[in-house]
């Protein structure tokens, strides 16, 4: 089983250069306690809002885009997007 769980990053860190005390193990029990399972079936996660910004499916005069962007909507969303992604990470995103 796979699980998405959410935890602040600075606990992460601790977590993870210091290794686990019995606090740090009451936000990992929370965590998983508070994941989001994966569906066992599922294909490759990908980031389908770099995705259509690569493609620029926002044209409207664009037919081929208008069809992948109808496609794209019609599968299931595992995750969904980051709410916290800061600006510099999107204008990163652009970049590219």
């Amino acid at each position: 089983m796979q699980i998405v769980v959410e935890m602040p990053e600075e606990s992460y860190k601790l977590l993870k250069n210091e290794g686990v005390d019995w606090l740090g193990a009451e936000h990992i029990l929370n965590a998983v306690a508070n994941g989001k399972p994966i569906p066992s079936e599922h294909g490759r996660l990908k980031d389908i809002d770099k995705i259509e910004r690569l493609l620029d499916l926002e044209k409207p005069d664009n037919a081929i885009a208008k069809a992948l962007k109808n496609i794209i909507e019609s599968v299931p969303t595992i995750i969904e997007a980051d709410q916290n992604k800061d600006e510099r990470e999107v204008e990163e995103e652009r970049e590219v």
